[in-house]
């Protein structure tokens, strides 16, 4: 508080706060240019401290230094005050704006980046084509931290249901770095680090509020109307924004990522029923909040093995899928039996368990949609189960056979240059492109790469391809 006591004005302010321990130089602080007489005006007094503040793990006290400088009748005066500052520990922090957890959400901490980038390494090529590739990730490095043995503990003395309820109290949050070391927390703590591990692999990520109780969301990456077709119900989605996000009760450890899910919905509806339920975007939120990451690269810990990790993902994944394809699954078997078992609803439902990677249930459909005739969609995709298990011959000649009987089939020519290619047939390849460019210039145009040689442009181009199935379900 400001306030000029004399008969005159002052002018030239300039106010000043230093902390020796914590900061480089003294701060400047906001302040009028001038005082009338008797006036006063309150002004915010700011530090710009270093990562040493950081060291503080419990509450200290420091000598602070408060400069006023001003002009009164042309004279300059100085005034020193020494007042002594609590400094709390690093973990602190109050619940007056929920939006500040954001700030311990430290992405680009090494150890959650060993932790997260090991992990999508394992699970991204893992997963059906048919899932989106957030929700592969998400449910991968939930399952890791299971296996890990994150466990969630509740601290009677530092709980969110408590203090956010008395947003004065100053409560205990762990950065990502601790919980991994400490190998658990409560739903706060828990919260931060599973939203760190995927904003560091570039998932979007939101905290969820309410009542009591903050927990985890992620974006899915796909638009309602996207979500929608990717998946069978979207009753366990929140639409915010125009964008589709997935809550994950992270505080539910050792039931598998789909519970946490399931879980993290049913709270979310509770809530919002109640109008007491809010998601914020954690990179909203680094907007008034950034990340402040712990000096130093902490000690680094132990996964669990990468076989171990793969099960775990495997075994979630296919418990989806089965979730997913059931009622898919029943609805073309039950066209089957009221058609006669016609090739074109065979090949469909081929088709369903391929892109969910289930290939030996897609190549007994393809097999029996081809048992009375020759079916060109089936042939190809039959190719296609060939060519994922790598049985590059058997994929060639259900290749060749389809393109014989369809010569005019830009699929089957594509997908006849792609295993002449994988085979170093190269002339092959290139004949075969050429003449998929006299039927479809424009297929041609977008695989072009497949008639070059394996120069470095053809090469990229070559081994991105190599993730993308064409599948055929219409005639």
């Amino acid at each position: 508080m400001l306030v000029n006591r004399e008969p005159v004005p002052i002018d030239g302010i300039k106010l000043t706060y230093f902390i020796k321990q914590y900061m480089d130089n003294p701060k400047e602080c906001p302040a009028p240019a001038g005082l009338a007489p008797n006036q006063s005006l309150a002004v915010d007094v700011v530090a710009l401290f270093t990562d040493k503040i950081l060291e503080a793990t419990e509450a200290t006290k420091a000598s602070a230094e408060v400069v006023l400088e001003y002009r009164m009748n042309g004279e300059l005066y100085r005034e020193v005050q020494t007042p002594t500052v609590r400094v709390l520990d690093r973990n602190a922090m109050t619940w007056t704006d929920d939006r500040r957890a954001a700030a311990f959400v430290t992405a680009k901490d090494p150890q959650v980046l060993a932790f997260s980038k090991a992990v999508s390494g394992l699970v991204r090529d893992k997963g059906p084509q048919a899932l989106p590739g957030n929700l592969l990730q998400a449910m991968g490095i939930h399952q890791a931290l299971d296996l890990y043995g994150l466990s969630y503990v509740v601290d009677p003395k530092s709980s969110y249901q408590d203090f956010s309820k008395q947003e004065s109290q100053v409560d205990y949050l762990q950065f990502p770095r601790q919980t991994l070391e400490f190998r658990g927390g409560d739903c706060d703590d828990l919260s931060i680090l599973y939203t760190a591990l995927l904003e560091s692999v570039g998932i979007e990520t939101a905290f969820i509020t309410v009542p009591g109780h903050i927990y985890a969301a992620f974006n899915l990456g796909l638009t309602p109307a996207e979500a929608s077709r990717a998946l069978s119900s979207t009753a366990d989605l929140i639409e915010h924004d125009g964008a589709i996000w997935v809550p994950v009760e992270i505080t539910d450890r050792r039931n598998g990522f789909l519970a946490a899910w399931q879980t993290g919905a049913r709270e979310w509806r509770e809530g919002a029923s109640k109008n007491a339920a809010a998601l914020i975007p954690i990179r909203t939120a680094w907007e008034e909040y950034e990340p402040v990451g712990l000096p130093g690269d902490g000690k680094a810990q132990s996964l669990p093995p990468d076989n171990t990790i793969a099960a775990s993902f495997t075994k979630e994944t296919d418990r989806f899928i089965a979730r997913e394809i059931r009622p898919k699954v029943v609805k073309l078997e039950s066209e089957i039996r009221s058609g006669g078992g016609a090739p074109r609803t065979f090949n469909q439902l081929g088709v369903l368990y391929a892109q969910y990677g289930k290939l030996s249930e897609a190549e007994a459909q393809f097999n029996r949609a081809l048992a009375s005739q020759i079916y060109i969609p089936a042939l190809i995709n039959l190719g296609n189960v060939y060519y994922l298990r790598k049985d590059y011959p058997r994929a060639q000649a259900s290749y060749e056979r389809a393109s014989k009987a369809d010569p005019r089939s830009a699929v089957a020519l594509v997908n006849l240059a792609k295993i002449y290619r994988e085979q170093e047939k190269y002339d092959l390849a290139g004949s075969t492109s050429d003449r998929l460019a006299k039927i479809d210039p424009a297929t041609a145009k977008r695989y072009a790469y497949l008639g070059g040689g394996m120069g470095d442009t053809a090469r990229a181009n070559d081994i991105e391809s190599r993730g993308e199935t064409l599948w055929q379900d219409l005639d």
